[in-house]
């Protein structure tokens, strides 16, 4: 039920008060089973391998070589965007500082966690979007997004305490 209460939250904070789908919103809301489907595949292959770092590595290269023919293959002409100083630098340096070091802290979690635990925190994306969003993006947010955050810090916090007495029991 925490977990529920996080995701809807995450829900009421991405639709601003208004059900219109586009297909921006479906991807979106598509994203996540593609992302827990390959948290499931790489747990099951944690085991078979000494370092976990392994794992995203090789996952960050093959899906980052897709999604770059991928790109291409759609629109040529953006190869030259792409390989630009300017866009290599911002690049490279998103991937060394924030696709590395969540990669890394999540599959060390993973490794020592059981998923769906780890997974039941993953609403809590939304949480920093929207607080980075309104910090970094100068966006406004409405009283309804204000309120998906309310749901997801209550959901959060109701999971700890669930947590803490399972660990008191134990």
């Amino acid at each position: 039920l925490a977990t529920s209460l996080m995701v809807l939250g995450a829900v009421v904070i991405v639709f601003k008060g208004s059900l219109d789908f586009n297909l921006g919103d479906i991807l979106i809301l598509l994203t996540p089973f593609f992302f827990q489907f390959s948290h499931v595949v790489a747990k099951k292959v944690l085991p078979l391998v000494s370092n976990a770092s392994v794992i995203p590595a090789a996952r960050m290269f093959y899906s980052g070589l897709m999604l770059f023919l991928i790109a291409i293959f759609l629109n040529p002409q953006s190869f030259g965007q792409v390989v630009s100083q300017a866009s290599l630098a911002g690049i490279v340096a998103f991937a060394f500082i924030f696709s590395t070091l969540a990669m890394s802290l999540w599959y060390e979690g993973i490794k020592r966690l059981p998923l769906a635990k780890a997974s039941a925190l993953l609403p809590l994306a939304a949480l920093v979007s929207f607080l980075g969003s309104i910090v970094l993006l100068r966006e406004t947010a409405t009283p309804q997004q204000f309120f998906g955050l309310i749901l997801i810090v209550g959901g959060l916090i109701w999971l700890s305490l669930q947590q803490l007495k399972s660990i008191k029991l134990s």
